[in-house]
């Protein structure tokens, strides 16, 4: 038995334990012994989540508990990660922040939490306040409150380390205090709120600054606890690493900020570059962070360090109990090789206090490309109508990912902090020289507003209006709506009008209706075949390198897919981009797989020339990071629908955790890109139906003669999982030749 993913309230909850008195208890105690081992997520509607929710229901069988703390926050964002309706979720609750007390006492009874995973800024306190509630090792009230007090956290440091330097800072709550404090260690000095984070509403002063400019900054923070701490000139820095169960941190990445003055503000992200391992600065920003982390007694937790460096050394700025933000925990575990998962290794101590082994940190891998972040920087807020350059700056070599990508519709704000650029993209390149050109020429091309006129763009924004109005209206009716969980028969209602729904809706599509502008024309067989572009070239060469080579984690001798060798040599494997598609709708993509495969069986039937060696990739450069779960949503919802027309389809994107079938540990699906591939049905393919009543009819029907005449070598258990299924499934078995003679393998 598994617990339903629905929501529930704690009031609800109250309600049904109210009257089962100690036989509830025992009954509780027996299954928590019986279930998952389940682990805590606050207000996972966040990429890295569902990251954690992914990596450990398939290493260790884990469920999350989700329990979100803004009912509308929820609402808003849930639909945009499926996976906290997925496999890997055990229960969700609607938590009062004020009520975490009484949800923990709701948790020792009904689940076997084993962690609670703080996996952004936001959530680290109240996270640790549940953890220490459950009695979780992992736990360390004290030590993470300092993550959330900047002056506590510089005071402990000052008070356990003398040595180690630290800025001068103080609390402060009126003109006054700031005035009294100028001069010795604050000529310059810095304020900014002492629980903030992302370099939000820092205001930078010096003993000339008026008066007024102070107390107007005060003003804006009314309410809100400042700090006021000394300036320290210099290059700032940001370190990332591990501490493990003894409080060893371990360094997996240093980055170079580029802040510039623009739009009032004397510091903000203009360049982000990654500082090069084995070098003086390299290990002295290491050593220094490797310091204070000792210092503040933190153990089982990722950080995220910044520093500046003068002419007296290293000095930090503040520091983070959690990963990198906007996805550079990833990309530093990319930056390391395969091997390096920092989810997953950030998880294991979140879990454990036992040694996860030696890290695999490949230093030379690092130092392989110089790697760039590169921001956009906007005077004013604005609407996007147009953007211009984005098919260019994606086309240069070495572009590699868009950390934020302008679209029309969206609206941006005038840059202030890291959380305003309008937007931000990852190079790579073989030199620093080639990576500084690069950057200027994405500033270039990169252009917004350049083209509509006035009554175009009044057109458009009478549209999006319109557009977020309907938006407000369901999110309004939404709220407005009873409290799901409150209500038991209504919260199944719901929950069965959604999945009814859906079905319909994927019933109408695969009927063969609804396939709207996603349609491909019948090609002209003596037409030119199209220009590649850079996204197609991206992902063959990827296809060439990695998918048609032998790997040694892969479990078995031969290429990845042996499908890939032969298709790309007969010149039979087609890339087709398809860039309208950012992941905010299912029917949308179930409408561009259905309308392909249709096309691909019109256009390349396996009776033509190329035979069953024809495949299609279906590429989607522009699906967010955080619907990538989609693509395996769509390949579960539709695969045994396109086996039974004999065809085979397959995910591909950066965050798939989908094993190889002879080496569970094995990623071969995980691609530097998000992609669907249809291919047509062959004999090899009983891997993958062995299983499926309905799609084994199918595969029994093509190739039962195959098998029968004893065509089918059995070097990688065919034949064995053939006979399986046809005794699984109630067909005559043939029986396992001592030899099979040679044939299709």
């Amino acid at each position: 038995m598994q617990r339903d993913a629905s929501h529930e309230s704690i009031s609800q909850c109250r309600r049904l334990r109210t009257g089962f008195g100690k036989t509830c208890r025992s009954f509780a105690n027996l299954w928590n012994m019986r279930s998952p081992s389940h682990y805590l997520l606050l207000d996972p509607h966040h990429p890295y989540a569902v990251h954690f929710i992914e990596r450990l229901h398939r290493k260790y069988g884990h469920l999350a508990i989700c329990a979100f703390t803004d009912r509308r926050e929820r609402l808003l964002n849930e639909a945009s990660f499926p996976q906290l309706r997925g496999p890997g979720v055990a229960a969700t609750y609607d938590v009062d922040p004020a009520g975490l007390d009484e949800f923990a006492q709701l948790l020792k009874s009904r689940h076997r939490v084993i962690a609670a995973i703080p996996f952004n800024e936001t959530v680290l306190l109240p996270t640790t306040t549940i953890a220490a509630r459950l009695g979780l090792g992992w736990a360390q009230p004290a030590v993470m409150a300092l993550f959330r007090d900047k002056y506590a956290l510089k005071e402990h440091l000052r008070r356990a380390d003398p040595g180690l330097r630290v800025g001068a800072s103080r609390r402060v709550r009126t003109g006054d205090e700031v005035l009294s404090s100028r001069g010795a260690a604050y000529r310059r000095f810095v304020l900014k709120p002492n629980d903030g984070y992302g370099n939000r509403q820092i205001g930078i002063f010096d003993d000339g600054s008026p008066e007024s400019e102070i107390a107007a900054y005060l003003d804006r923070m009314r309410g809100s606890a400042v700090v006021m701490e000394e300036y320290i000139d210099g290059t700032e820095y940001f370190v990332n690493g591990q501490i493990d169960g003894k409080g060893n941190a371990a360094i997996v990445g240093i980055f170079e900020y580029d802040r510039r003055p623009c739009n009032g503000r004397t510091n903000l992200d203009f360049e982000t570059r990654r500082v090069a391992h084995g070098t003086q600065r390299f290990a002295e920003l290491a050593g220094y962070a490797e310091r204070v982390m000792r210092a503040t007694g933190l153990k089982r937790s990722p950080f995220h360090l910044e520093l500046k460096t003068d002419a007296d050394g290293p000095c930090l700025i503040e520091v983070g109990a959690r990963l990198a933000g906007l996805g550079n925990a990833l990309l530093c575990g990319e930056l390391h090789g395969a091997r390096l998962d920092l989810i997953d290794l950030a998880g294991h101590y979140y879990l454990q206090e036992g040694d996860y082994g030696p890290l695999p940190l490949d230093w030379e891998n690092y130092d392989s490309q110089a790697v760039r972040y590169v921001h956009g920087i906007a005077a004013t807020a604005d609407t996007i109508y147009d953007v211009e350059g984005i098919d260019a700056v994606e086309s240069l070599a070495e572009f590699h990912q868009w950390v934020k990508k302008p679209v029309v519709g969206m609206r941006i704000e005038r840059t202030v902090d890291s959380l305003s650029m309008p937007w931000s993209l990852l190079l790579k390149a073989p030199t620093e020289a080639r990576a500084d050109a690069a950057a200027a020429e994405v500033r270039r091309l990169v252009r917004w507003n350049g083209r509509t006129g006035p009554a175009t763009r009044a057109a458009q924004a009478a549209k999006f209006k319109l557009q977020r109005g309907v938006a407000k209206l369901r999110r309004m009716a939404l709220l407005a709506s009873p409290r799901i969980g409150g209500n038991a028969p209504l919260r199944r209602a719901v929950a069965l009008t959604a999945r009814a729904q859906n079905a319909l809706v994927r019933r109408w599509q695969v009927w063969g209706f609804d396939r709207g502008r996603f349609e491909p024309t019948p090609s002209d067989p003596n037409a030119a075949p199209p220009a590649p572009s850079a996204e197609s070239d991206r992902v063959l060469e990827w296809v060439r390198e990695f998918l048609a080579r032998p790997h040694p984690d892969l479990g078995r001798k031969g290429p990845i897919c042996p499908f890939v060798a032969p298709t790309i040599r007969m010149g039979c494997l087609k890339v087709q981009v398809i860039e309208d598609l950012d992941g905010s709708s299912m029917r949308e993509l179930r409408r561009v797989v259905l309308s392909r495969a249709a096309a691909f069986l019109r256009d390349s039937p396996a009776q033509g020339p190329h035979g069953t060696f024809a495949s299609v990739v279906l590429v989607f450069p522009n699906l967010r990071a955080d619907r990538l779960g989609m693509l395996d949503q769509i390949h579960g919802e539709l695969k045994t629908f396109l086996m039974c027309r004999d065809l085979m389809f397959s995910p591909f994107h950066p965050d798939s955790s989908k094993p190889s079938i002879s080496n569970d540990e094995f990623r071969p699906f995980r691609a530097p890109f998000a992609a669907l591939v249809i291919r047509h049905l062959d004999v090899r393919d009983i891997s993958f139906m062995s299983f499926s009543r309905e799609a084994f009819l199918r595969y029994h029907t093509r190739f039962a003669a195959e098998f029968d005449l004893g065509r089918v070598r059995d070097d990688f258990g065919h034949v064995r999982l053939y006979r399986d299924a046809c005794r699984r499934f109630g067909f005559a078995a043939p029986e396992l030749p001592a030899a099979a003679p040679a044939g299709p393998g």
